[in-house]
């Protein structure tokens, strides 16, 4: 990515040069060449405040590690902008340097969970650059300039050795040992880096989800001015799953200033967030989103970020009123790794008359329970047949010394006296002891309050058809529902593809398939069908599950879609197809980089194209080729054409990157074409890491 306020041409990429000293010497005297970019996102910055200021002016890079067993592993960018009117220290080897930190979340049916968790990246210098278009007064190595920013790539973001873990920071100060405990160390694939489950990722379980990277920068020097309240940005993201792997894919254009719940909320109009302050330290935000489904019932999902708040959060208490009947409980929290040692055992959740209530242990019990802790977010849901109010939601600090009750403002069922029978009745009304089937016990508990009426503050069981009253009626209605089986019945997606309506979950498993939930229906569950599935060697397969076209590393086309429709995607030479004139789709997503270096291609690198595939041209007459990708493509293009078709000897003709008047770093290009020649095209992104999807302009201008 470059500075989109500033058109570059062909071959007039700034480079920059980043120098590490490690305090062992482990990285002793290495340079790394690193791209300079600008995120178009951050026009909207306020510049010059007072004091040291630090934002995370964009989320620009993503590197995928592969996986180890059902986990993957990722890195992404930051690029840091001192928004203040303040140098700020960035001194290695000392407590007084910024440290990074990274988030993953998924949206799925009104539900925001966080997947993913990171180590902190700490910063070991600054490279003064104008991204956030401030006007850059540099200072040096060890302090970033006002109005300048300092990016750190995803490579440089995924080092293990330059992690440390969370549990020695104290967010909102800032104030951390130096160096951390296991500074230098390395392991495996998934060690302190971004890593995620499968599942987590994987369409056919959550279909339709949404997801987002969060990343977070926190310095000692800016503390003193207060100037934390900015230091969150979030950006749309994708995975694409490849074979056995996945790939993390940057969407849309990174939301500055503003942690993830807060973008969840401007994405959903029904979401609600709140915020608590705490005095003294950080803060903790609260979002809730109801859903009304019908009948009179509503499902609460609620999700507490904290942000940089160093107490921690051991309890979340929901209140309602004493008529109300609250069932459905669920909870779900983020995995520490890496040998950080939080406890992972699931918060109990209780319910009274008034409130259900999830809590983990305290200090004194465990001081490595469960907390929600800086940085953290935590997921909580129930289902209630009472509607939403405004009302007071309260939650408990963990650390002893800290603040209890703290309450905030949020939406919760009603709290006031209900009269009971005018609720809507539970699920299956019919069975009164709770068994889930109707039989003789429900019978023997109308007789038992038989002519029983309520008084508008309690309702007696048995009252089937809610008059308050236990009656001939009731006890007809229960006859007529003898034997019902009110166990939860939903759909249930298909292993062969397809969807059947009113299963239960067990009848669902025994046939192969993956249940939807309770009350689900097959017109939402969005099911696997069969589709066309793209293979990189240029084949295609017809009527193929998702899931299994990913595990051939291919793309799956869904919704009964045919092998005609599959993009360009050709990742070696030697399978590359043929192309004529026109408009083709092309996808790098599952491609790798492993065409010639050519010098003359040389903008930024020494000329690689990253993640590239390939096609072969025949002309038709002899003429002049344009190749555009002019604002076709969702990523930054790179692509060059050879003369002839020998995938070892390569013959240069031509190449571009970025032309002068294409957006968003687009591809132009034309070169003279022989009738009697044939030609390899490859098309890639400007480094290893750009891929995406686009059409390639195809035309042949013939001679006269």
């Amino acid at each position: 990515m470059r500075n989109n306020l500033e058109p570059r041409g062909i071959g007039q990429r700034r480079n920059r040069v980043r120098l590490f000293q490690s305090t062992a010497g482990l990285l002793a005297a290495a340079v790394i060449l690193l791209p300079w970019h600008h995120a178009g996102a951050n026009s909207g910055v306020d510049c010059l405040n007072s004091g040291p200021d630090l934002v995370v002016g964009d989320i620009f890079d993503a590197i995928s590690y592969g996986s180890i067993g059902n986990r993957a592993a990722f890195s992404i960018g930051t690029d840091v902008c001192n928004v203040g009117d303040e140098v700020v220290n960035w001194i290695a080897e000392t407590p007084d340097h910024p440290v990074f930190d990274r988030s993953l979340y998924r949206v799925h049916d009104g539900r925001i969970q966080q997947i993913g968790l990171t180590w902190l990246k700490h910063g070991f210098g600054a490279v003064q650059d104008d991204s956030c278009g401030c006007g850059c007064e540099p200072a040096d190595w060890s302090h970033l300039g006002v109005g300048c920013s300092d990016a750190y790539n995803a490579s440089w973001n995924g080092m293990q050795s330059l992690s440390g873990s969370r549990l020695e920071v104290d967010p909102w100060p800032a104030a951390f040992p130096f160096p951390p405990d296991g500074w230098e160390d390395t392991g495996d694939t998934i060690f302190r880096r971004l890593n995620v489950l499968h599942d987590d990722m994987d369409p056919a379980v959550y279909p339709g989800a949404v997801y987002f990277a969060e990343a977070h920068v926190l310095t000692p020097h800016e503390t003193v001015s207060g100037n934390q309240l900015n230091n969150f940005s979030s950006r749309r993201i994708s995975f694409v799953p490849s074979g056995d792997t996945w790939v993390l894919v940057l969407e849309d254009q990174t939301i500055v200033g503003q942690p993830v719940l807060r973008t969840w909320a401007d994405m959903d109009p029904d979401v609600f967030v709140s915020e608590i302050q705490v005095p003294g330290d950080g803060r903790v935000l609260i979002a809730v989103r109801v859903q009304d489904e019908g009948d009179g019932w509503y499902r609460y999902e609620y999700a507490v970020e904290n942000l940089d708040y160093g107490g921690s959060i051991r309890s979340l208490r929901v209140p309602f009123s004493e008529a109300a009947t609250v069932e459905g409980v669920s909870f779900s929290d983020i995995d520490y790794h890496s040998g950080d040692s939080v406890a992972g055992t699931d918060w109990l959740s209780q319910i009274d008359d008034s409130s259900v209530t999830w809590s983990t242990d305290d200090w004194s019990t465990d001081p490595w329970a469960n907390a929600i802790r800086w940085g953290t977010t935590y997921s909580f849901s129930f289902r209630a047949n009472i509607e939403p109010i405004k009302g007071l939601i309260e939650l408990d600090s963990f650390m002893p010394g800290m603040p209890s009750d703290m309450t905030v403002v949020s939406l919760v069922p009603r709290t006031e006296p209900i009269d009971p029978c005018t609720l809507p009745p539970g699920p299956c009304p019919r069975d009164i002891n709770g068994d889930l089937q109707v039989t003789t016990d429900d019978v023997l508990l109308v007789l038992a309050n038989w002519a029983q009426c309520g008084d508008g503050t309690w309702q007696p069981i048995g009252d089937i058809d809610q008059d308050c009253c236990v009656t001939v009626n009731d006890l007809l209605m229960l006859i007529d529902g003898w034997g019902q089986d009110c166990r939860p019945k939903g759909a249930c997606c298909l292993a062969q593809a397809g969807c059947q309506d009113e299963l239960l979950e067990e009848d669902c498993l025994a046939i192969g398939g993956d249940w939807q939930g309770d009350e689900s229906q097959c017109a939402t569950a969005n099911c696997p069908e069969l589709g066309a599935c793209c293979l990189t060697d240029g084949s295609c397969v017809e009527d193929v599950l998702p899931e299994s076209c990913v595990d051939q590393g291919g793309l799956s086309l869904t919704g009964g879609q045919s092998c005609a429709e599959c993009p360009l995607m050709a990742d070696a030479c030697a399978d590359a197809s043929e192309v004529t004139e026109g408009n083709v789709a092309f996808d790098t997503r599952l491609a790798t980089t492993d065409g010639p270096i050519d010098p003359e291609c040389a903008y930024y690198d020494e000329g690689e194209i990253g993640n590239d595939i390939w096609a072969i041209y025949s002309p038709a007459a002899n003429g002049t080729l344009v190749l555009s990708t002019c604002g076709t493509a969702d990523y930054d293009t790179d692509f060059a054409i050879y003369d002839g078709i020998d995938c070892v000897d390569q013959v240069v003709l031509g190449c571009n990157d970025d032309f002068e008047d294409c957006p968003d770093y687009s591809s132009y290009l034309e070169v003279p074409v022989l009738l009697s020649n044939q030609y390899l095209i490859r098309i890639g992104g400007w480094e290893e890491g750009n891929f995406g999807t686009g059409t390639l302009l195809i035309e042949l201008n013939e001679d006269e």
